[in-house]
């Protein structure tokens, strides 16, 4: 018996055959970049509600019911250990479905490979190829840090992927930036009200366009420089509105220490955007959730030493909570958790400006939160500031479509350019044929 599925492949010399190619490959482009936009606004509305929420429960605990600012980071960021077993198991189900579709084509007998190496290839969910769908969990684990080197157009090398060895590095120091920086975050909370501290840090995103320029080597332009000046001019319209609102309060006396440390954690903040953006921005998701991971471990570890010295010192003396207590800080443990792995995963699908936008988003939203839940008087003045941070926010998702668009086209010509060396003696009209052959 003829499988109606061979007849379909018998080709001449002149019948050309394209896999993966022409008209179906750029709808799927398409239909990529258009869950890649559509991802990436999802995170950065997440953002925004995770960070109101953490922030709101985090000036509760620690202003009022349990003063151990360190303690109270260490306890949340150990969280970030969850992304590596959340990343096994997602990579189990992805392996799982993979051999049951293998298998449905063997018993359907619907399956065919036009090149034999196909037979035992496949893509994962993190897109890369050259994974075998029998590979158990640690091996296909141990192919996404892989590093491939190639020669670009100009002879120069260039490197793709991550090493393990980057990983274990890397994350190291950048759990240290990352614990001090919250850390002087949670020094400050207390001393602030919550609308003024949230205004203040979200003045990171200035480092972020600075330290983007610098380090990433990002281009200025005016459609970037705008939203930032729309933001920057947002907080501090929405910072004097709640200065002046609060001029005659005497309940925070040590305001000016608090808006010292909330500029220096927001500049290590928006420091710590650009570094993740740079060493994981194209990453494959099994490594930055590998690297989220490996924050929180080496937190658990480093932070024991930390807590001894402080308490015998006597700069945090070390008390244990009471149940209460305890549950609100599991909760805020969840609520930031969600927040950091919220933050990273957008670092490593976005720009950390986009990120920076979310976070932003978060100063009107907490306006909203205390008026509608505390009832806090909201200031008139602050309206102006408020709509500037809701301009620089829409502003900013018309920057990073643009932008994601703009690489999309450039992939697509690197690649037309790349065929045409490969195939030069291509005759036009034959080209002109093959581009339109869908398979």
């Amino acid at each position: 018996m003829t499988n109606s599925y061979d007849n379909d492949n018998i080709v001449n010399e002149e019948t050309p055959i394209l896999a993966k190619n022409g008209t179906a490959t750029e709808i799927q482009e398409e239909k990529l970049s258009f869950a890649q936009r559509f991802l990436g606004i999802f995170i950065v509305i997440s953002i925004m509600l995770f960070m109101v929420s953490t922030a709101e429960l985090s000036q509760h605990i620690v202003g009022n019911s349990y003063q151990q600012p360190f303690m109270i980071i260490y306890f949340n960021t150990m969280y970030l250990m969850f992304s590596i077993p959340i990343e096994l198991v997602v990579m189990k189900i992805g392996l799982i479905k993979e051999k049951s579709k293998k298998n449905n084509k063997i018993n359907n007998n619907t399956y065919k490979s036009i090149n034999d190496d196909d037979d035992n290839s496949s893509v994962d969910s993190n897109g890369d190829s050259g994974n075998s769908w029998n590979d158990s969990l640690w091996t296909r684990y141990k192919k996404q840090f892989q590093v491939e080197i190639s020669l670009d157009e100009n002879g120069k090398q260039v490197q793709k992927g991550t090493s393990v060895k980057r990983v274990l590095v890397t994350s190291f120091f950048m759990c240290i930036l990352f614990v001090t920086l919250n850390y002087i975050w949670m020094m400050g909370l207390p001393l602030l009200e919550v609308g003024t501290s949230s205004a203040l840090y979200q003045s990171a995103t200035i480092f972020v366009f600075f330290f983007s320029i610098i380090i990433l080597k990002e281009k200025i332009t005016v459609l970037k420089v705008i939203p930032v000046v729309l933001f920057i001019a947002g907080v501090v319209g929405i910072t004097i509105a709640e200065s002046r609102s609060k001029a005659q309060d005497s309940e925070y006396p040590r305001a000016t220490l608090g808006i010292a440390l909330m500029l220096v954690s927001a500049s290590l903040w928006g420091l710590y955007e650009v570094l993740t953006n740079k060493f994981f921005g194209q990453a494959n998701r099994t490594v930055v959730n590998t690297f989220i991971g490996l924050v929180g471990f080496y937190n658990m570890f480093l932070g024991i030493p930390v807590i001894a010295v402080l308490n015998a010192i006597k700069f945090e003396i070390l008390t244990f909570p009471s149940p209460t207590v305890f549950g609100m800080l599991v909760i805020n443990g969840f609520l930031g958790f969600g927040l950091n792995y919220l933050i990273n995963w957008g670092l490593s699908v976005t720009s950390p400006l986009f990120v920076r936008s979310g976070e932003l988003m978060s100063i009107p939203c907490a306006i909203v939160f205390d008026i509608v839940f505390k009832h806090v008087s909201f200031p008139l003045v602050a309206i102006p500031g408020f709509l500037l941070v809701c301009g620089g926010f829409v502003l900013s998702l018309y920057v990073e479509n643009k932008h994601n668009k703009e690489m999309l086209l450039e992939e697509k010509r690197l690649k037309q350019e790349k065929i045409q060396k490969q195939q030069p003696n291509v005759d036009p009209q034959q080209q002109h044929y093959n581009s339109n052959i869908i398979v």
